[in-house]
C-alpha cells in the first residue's frame, strides 16, 4: 500500500560525473583523497612485494629469456652487417630493400618480445598474450615476404607493394581522426591535405589496383581478386599451424565472451573477477612469443654466408645461441610454474577437512 504518490524504484545513473556533484565538494573530496594516499603505502608495498616474489621465483625463466632477446639482437645486428656487405658488392638495390624491409619488421619482433617479458615480470600474462597476437602478425607478415617476395621469388613486387601501403590506408584514418573532434587534428589535417590524401589513395589503386587500398593489399597478388586478406588469410598460405595461437591470443585484445569468462576466479564458493597481478599462466605467453621470434630470426639471420671462397656460418652459431637460452629458459619457467601449482594445492588441502568441508585449523 502506498499514501497515493508513486513509488520511486531503486534508480543506477551512469556518467556526467562532474553534474552529479558540487564542485566545492568535489575539490574538497579530491584534497582528501590525495592526501590519504599520500599517506597510504600500503597497497604499494604490497604490490611490490608480489612482484618482487614472482621475480624470485620466476627469476631464472625470466634472466634467460633476457638473454635469448640479447643474443637474438646480437644475430640480427651481425645479419645486418653480412647482407649489407652482400648488396654493396652485388650492387643490387632490390635485394637492399628487401633486406630493408626484413630488418625493420625483425626490430618491431625484439621490440615486441621486450614488452611482453616486461608484462611476465610485472604478473601480466594477459597483457604479455595480447602483445604475442602482435608478434605473430609480424611472423606471418615477414613469412610471407621472404616465402613470396625475397629475391628469386615469384612475386618481388610484394616489397615494393608492402613498403607504399601505408599510403593507402592514411586518407581512412585521417578522416576518422578529424571526425573524432579533437582540436589537434583539425588543426593539421584541413580539407585541402585530406582531399591530396584521398587522391594520392586513388592514384595508387590505379597503379595497383582496387584490391590494394584494403587492409593487406599489399598482398593482393597472392590471392583472387576481391578477396579480404586477414591475417589469418596470410597465415594459410605460410604457416597454418599458428593459427590456434592466433586465436588464443585473442581473446586478451577483444571485449569477447571468453574474455569475461578468463576474468572469473572461484575461491571455493566465492567467484570474484580478477583486476590484478598474477603469478600463474606465464608459461603459455612465453613459450609462444619466443617460438614466434625464432621463427622471425629465421627470415633475418643467414645461417651460412658465401662470398668468393669463404663461407661464413656465424649465423648458424648465433641463431643455436638463442635457442639454448630459449629451451633453458623455458624449463625454469615451466618448472616454477608447477612450484606455485604444487604449493597452492598443498595449501588447499590443508584448509579442507578429509570429507571436503572447510578445516578448523585454517
Amino acid at each position: 500500500m502506498t499514501d497515493g504518490r508513486k513509488e520511486q524504484l531503486p534508480v543506477a545513473s551512469f556518467g556526467g560525473r562532474a553534474k552529479r556533484v558540487e564542485q566545492d565538494e568535489l575539490r574538497a573530496y579530491l584534497v582528501r583523497l590525495d592526501a590519504m594516499w599520500a599517506s597510504a603505502d600500503d597497497r604499494v608495498d604490497q604490490a611490490d612485494a608480489f612482484r618482487n616474489r614472482l621475480g624470485s621465483r620466476y627469476a631464472d625463466g625470466f634472466r634467460f629469456l633476457e638473454r635469448m632477446l640479447d643474443e637474438a639482437m646480437d644475430a640480427a645486428d651481425w645479419a645486418s652487417s653480412a647482407m649489407d656487405g652482400l648488396h654493396a658488392d652485388a650492387g643490387d638495390g632490390q635485394q637492399e630493400q628487401y633486406y630493408a624491409v626484413i630488418k625493420g619488421l625483425c626490430a618491431r619482433a625484439l621490440k615486441t618480445f621486450g614488452e611482453v617479458l616486461w608484462l611476465l615480470k610485472g604478473g601480466y600474462p594477459d597483457g604479455a598474450t595480447a602483445r604475442v597476437r602482435t608478434l605473430h602478425e609480424i611472423a606471418v607478415t615477414i613469412t610471407v615476404i621472404a616465402v613470396y617476395g625475397g629475391p628469386g621469388r615469384k612475386h618481388p613486387e610484394l616489397v615494393d607493394r608492402f613498403v607504399t601501403h601505408r599510403e593507402a590506408m592514411v586518407p581512412r584514418f585521417a578522416r576518422s581522426l578529424v571526425a573524432s573532434g579533437m582540436r589537434e587534428a583539425t588543426d593539421i589535417l584541413d580539407e585541402e591535405m585530406l582531399v591530396g590524401l584521398d587522391a594520392r589513395r586513388h592514384e595508387l589503386a590505379e597503379q595497383y589496383g582496387k584490391d590494394f587500398v584494403q587492409p593487406n593489399g599489399w598482398a593482393a597478388p597472392l590471392f583472387k581478386p576481391k578477396t579480404r586478406i586477414t591475417i589469418s588469410a596470410l597465415m594459410k598460405l605460410v604457416s597454418p599451424r599458428f593459427e590456434f595461437y592466433y586465436s588464443m591470443a585473442s581473446h586478451p585484445v577483444h571485449a569477447d565472451s571468453d574474455g569475461w569468462h578468463s576474468a572469473i576466479v572461484r575461491d571455493g564458493e566465492e567467484v570474484v573477477f580478477s583486476a590484478g597481478m598474477t603469478n600463474l599462466g606465464l608459461g603459455l605467453p612465453a613459450e609462444v612469443a619466443s617460438l614466434l621470434l625464432l621463427h622471425v630470426l629465421d627470415a633475418t639471420v643467414p645461417s651460412r654466408v658465401v662470398t668468393g671462397q669463404r663461407v661464413d656460418v656465424s649465423g648458424a652459431f648465433l641463431l643455436a645461441g638463442v635457442e639454448h637460452f630459449r629451451d633453458i629458459g623455458m624449463q625454469a619457467i615451466k618448472t616454477a610454474e608447477e612450484a606455485i601449482l604444487a604449493a597452492e594445492a598443498a595449501l588447499g588441502q590443508r584448509s579442507a577437512g578429509p570429507d571436503g568441508t572447510e578445516s578448523a585449523s585454517r
